[in-house]
Formats: C-alpha cells, structure tokens, sequence
C-alpha cells in the first residue's frame, strides 16, 4: 500500500512517519455516517440547485421587517428539520447574506472531469461514440429567437398570460432598449 502512494514532499515520504500516521488512525474509534444516496438523477439536480442557482434568501422566508430588525423562518436541522423563526438586526442579516456573494471573478460552479474545459470537447464526443447520441446542430439553434429558446429550455411558455393560464400575451411596446434577438 504505501508504495501505490505519492508521499514525496510531505512529511509521510519517510515509511516510519507514515506507519505512525496509520497507527494513530487505527486507535481512534470511528463512527462511519453514511448518507442515503440520491434516488434519481432529478433529486441529484435539485439538491445542486439549492447551493448553484439560488440566493442566499428567498423573499417567501422574510416574515417582517420592524424597528432594524428582520424576521424570517429557517429549517432547524438539530431539532427534526423543524420551520422556526429567527429575528436578528438588519445589518447582521446583510452580513450575512453578503457572505454570499461570490467575488468577482470567482465562479460559483467549477466543472471537473468530464465537463472540465481542457476535457470537455473530447471527452462529450467520446461520450456520444459510446451511447451512440448524434450532436446537437447549433445551427438551427442560432435561427431561433430566445422567445422560441426559452420555453424549450425551461417548460414555462413566456406567451401564456400567467394570471389566467389561457390568454395569449402580446409584446405591445418596449420601455427603454429593446432585449436582443
């Protein structure tokens, strides 16, 4: 075992250093928590979400807003995942929240194997060889409005009135600069 390892320029490279290192893990008492795993490849996405493409706190959790002071409700993980309320000074929550913030030009998401970027392209096209999946033109993609995009991406049709559900929504004039097509 200690040969399949890379030990050098760490205390470890010498064999009684590591022999140690293993000893004292041997002694320790472990207690091994294995978390269930995910049930679906959906339940996988929706648990990235949560921490990739949502903010820190959605408004539906603000319940007030008095005297410096915001009120907003909070899973208690130690306590049976119970919904509680916790009221803290605006300035500590906008500190909190600020924490958040990711600085600029930092990411939020780094990709890795597969979908790192050295890799991507050989690697997806190896991936499509082995599952036998044609690639997706891009030309017939760029002909396409966003209007026409968005719905395929998200399932939400953006020309349905939200309210009724029925009536179709027709763009009568822009405010300001016009989106691009």
């Amino acid at each position: 075992m200690y040969e399949e390892l890379y030990l050098s320029g760490t205390i470890y490279k010498k064999r009684c250093n590591f022999q140690k290192l293993i000893d004292k893990l041997f002694s320790c008492e472990w207690v091994c928590y294995i978390k269930e795993s995910f049930k679906s490849n959906k339940s996988v996405i929706r648990y990235l979400a949560k921490y990739t493409h949502r903010i820190a706190i959605s408004n539906h959790r603000i319940v007030a807003v008095k005297n410096r002071t915001v009120t907003f409700t909070y899973k208690d993980y130690a306590d049976s995942n119970k919904k509680k309320e916790l009221t803290i000074d605006v300035l500590k929550l906008m500190n909190r929240f600020l924490l958040h913030i990711v600085p600029y030009r930092f990411v939020r998401i780094r990709y890795y194997g597969l979908l790192a970027h050295r890799n991507k392209k050989k690697e997806l096209e190896s991936c499509r060889e082995y599952y036998n999946v044609e690639p997706e033109t891009p030309s017939n993609k760029r002909n396409m409005s966003w209007q026409d995009i968005y719905p395929e991406i998200t399932g939400i049709d953006i020309s349905v009135c939200p309210v009724c559900k029925k009536g179709q929504m027709i763009l009568v004039e822009y405010f300001g600069r016009p989106p691009p097509v």
